[in-house]
C-alpha cells in the first residue's frame, strides 16, 4: 500500500484540496486558470503539477533545492498529521510548496 504509518497509529495528515492546489501553484508559479485547464484534461493533480513544472512554469529559484530523498520526504508528509490551530492549512501548504520546488523528475 502506500501508508506512512502503521494501522494502529491512524493520524490522518489533514491535507485539502485546496492545500494541494496552493502549493502546485507557488511552487511552479503558474496560474489558477492553468492549473484547472490541466486538471479538467488529466483528472490528477500530481500529472497536472508534473505537467506545469515540464512546460516551463514561471517561477525561477536563485539555487536549486537539495534533491529530496525518501526518508526526507516521509518525515515532512508526517509532520503535517501534527500541524494543527490557526494557519494550519497554510503551514501545511508551505511545506508541499517546498516539496513541490525541490521534486526532478517525476517526484512531483
Amino acid at each position: 500500500g502506500h501508508r506512512l504509518r502503521p494501522d494502529f497509529e491512524h493520524r490522518p495528515l489533514g491535507l485539502t484540496a485546496g492545500s494541494i492546489t496552493a502549493a502546485i501553484l507557488e511552487a511552479s508559479g503558474a496560474k489558477p486558470a492553468q492549473f484547472r485547464a490541466l486538471y479538467g484534461r488529466l483528472r490528477d493533480s500530481g500529472a497536472a503539477a508534473l505537467a506545469l513544472r515540464d512546460s516551463g512554469g514561471r517561477q525561477q529559484l536563485l539555487q536549486p533545492p537539495p534533491p529530496l530523498t525518501a526518508a526526507g520526504v516521509r518525515s515532512e508528509l508526517l509532520k503535517l498529521a501534527d500541524v494543527s490551530g490557526s494557519g494550519a492549512e497554510r503551514r501545511k501548504t508551505q511545506v508541499l510548496t517546498r516539496l513541490l520546488r525541490a521534486a526532478r523528475g517525476s517526484e512531483a
